[in-house]
Parts: structure tokens; sequence; C-alpha cells
């Protein structure tokens, strides 16, 4: 995305956080979990994604804007297991994350079962604390950089912005595949890290259920004579 719309989208987040500013942002659950891959409908830590209709035509037509509010749990024990007085950087990627499944799934109509989703590349920088006690909006640019029947590659830039100041942004290149494609992925990285060659792949759920590999098991035995 070149500069100049860069500086757009931004600006144009900026101003829309501040109307957020004194608002107090309750849980949307018009946000469908399945969207952000979730089960658990306690960890969807976003309100529903919106699009921006470009109106004026000032951004290319090839990339889409879209924005979220955050609505994290303080409860979770992953993310908030100690004290904290702003939001993570950890909270941030998942934050985006969220946001571009979102975006995948509603607004490009890739189906939840037959797509996956895999980051390429990702860059956060940290520009200000952001504040917990204050709406932070996430801002999204998304444009398709790549677009066939089996693969699409998207840009995204995604902005955190608190009462018109901006917290932090991420840049993040991703590729949604269909299943097919990213199984045939996994299975040579399989055999490329592990040199065998395994057609199943496995899942967390396989190690605990099934106890699949005793590795898991030697380290944990090992730990505990420490």
């Amino acid at each position: 995305m070149l500069n100049s719309d860069r500086d757009k989208a931004l600006k144009y987040f900026c101003n829309l956080s501040k109307e957020l500013s004194n608002t107090k942002v309750e849980n949307n659950t018009s946000l469908n979990k399945t969207f952000v891959h979730k089960t658990n409908p306690q960890n969807v830590l976003i309100n529903d994604i919106i699009k921006i209709k470009d109106s004026e035509g000032e951004f290319d037509e090839k990339i889409g804007l879209y924005y979220s509010v955050a609505t994290p749990n303080f409860q979770c024990s992953f993310i908030f297991d100690h004290p904290l007085d702003h939001y993570s950087f950890m909270l941030m990627l998942e934050l985006a994350r969220q946001v571009s499944i979102g975006v995948t799934h509603k607004y490009n109509h890739f189906s939840v079962e037959s797509i996956k989703n895999t980051v390429n590349n990702i860059d956060l920088k940290i520009h200000n604390f952001a504040e917990l006690d204050c709406p932070m909006l996430i801002g999204c640019t998304d444009e398709i950089r790549k677009n066939k029947p089996t693969m699409q590659i998207r840009d995204l830039n995604f902005f955190f912005v608190q009462n018109g100041k901006l917290c932090a942004e991420i840049k993040s290149a991703i590729s949604v595949m269909s299943s097919q494609l990213y199984n045939r992925f996994r299975i040579n990285n399989r055999r490329n890290t592990l040199g065998i060659d395994d057609v199943n792949l496995i899942t967390n759920l396989d190690i605990i259920e099934k106890n699949k590999y005793s590795f898991y098991e030697k380290e944990q035995t090992n730990n505990s004579n420490l």
C-alpha cells in the first residue's frame, strides 16, 4: 500500500476513534464466533467488523477498509495471568488475527470449513501505550495481491487507535488457501522437518487424548526432576 493511502486510512481511523472515546463498548454477539475460528464465544475479542464505503473514491479499488472495536476478556487467564496496565503486544496480535479472519469469511465470502489462513510475514510497531480503560479501534486495510482459485495472498495493515492517537500498527501478508492445498503444504513440511512420510496431521487434541508422542512425557519428567 502506498504511503499516501496509509496516511489517508490512518486519518480516517483516528477521526473515527475520537467518536468512540466517550462511548461504553459492549460485547456484540452479532459477530459469529466461527468467523474468528473460536469455539468459546468468550474468546471473541472484537465487536462486529464494519466495512467502510469509499464513496469519495479516495483509495485504490483493490483496497478494502474495515474497522472493529476491541472487547477483550480481562478474565482470560492466558493473556491476563498477571496484572497489566496496558494492552500487551500479544493481545494486539490476536486482535489483528481475528479482524483478518473475520474479513476473510464475512466480506471475502470464503467458507469457514473449506479454507485455511496462514501468516507469511508480520511487522509490529508500538508508538504509544494502549490503555485498557479507553475504547480501542482496530482499523484495517486489506489489499488482494494474488487471487487464484485455490490461493489468495493479501497485504493487510492494522491501526490500533485510541482517542485519535495511533498506539500501534501491524503490517502483515497472509495466504488464504483451500484445505486441500494447505494439507499438501503441511505434509511436505512434516516430511522436510521430521524426515517422515506422515499423511496425518497431528493436532493438540491428538497429543492430549492419544498420547501419540512420548517426547512430551519425557520432557515433563525431566523438568520435574530438576
